[in-house]
């Protein structure tokens, strides 16, 4: 599974959009600010979140420490 589709799946399970999610994230204590463009580029495989960014994301989809560490996991098999 690519990040991109575990990012989607996420989102579609907690009923939130991109924008949704880029709102969430902004909105988020301490998240360095994210543009519509980089969550856009998340969700299309082009990109992946900074080590800031994820762990607001992972906080705005209220995920547990196993899907925190399969996120990473994933990030990391894409960098490979």
């Amino acid at each position: 599974m690519l990040f991109s589709s575990w990012l989607s799946w996420h989102c579609t399970r907690a009923e939130l959009s991109q924008a949704d999610l880029c709102r969430a994230v902004n909105a988020h204590p301490g998240a360095a600010s994210v543009s519509r463009q980089a969550t856009h580029r998340w969700f299309s495989g082009s990109a992946t979140p900074s080590v800031t960014s994820l762990a607001a994301v992972c906080d705005v989809l209220e995920l547990s420490s196993d899907q925190r560490a399969e996120a990473i996991r994933l990030i990391a098999q894409g960098a490979a």
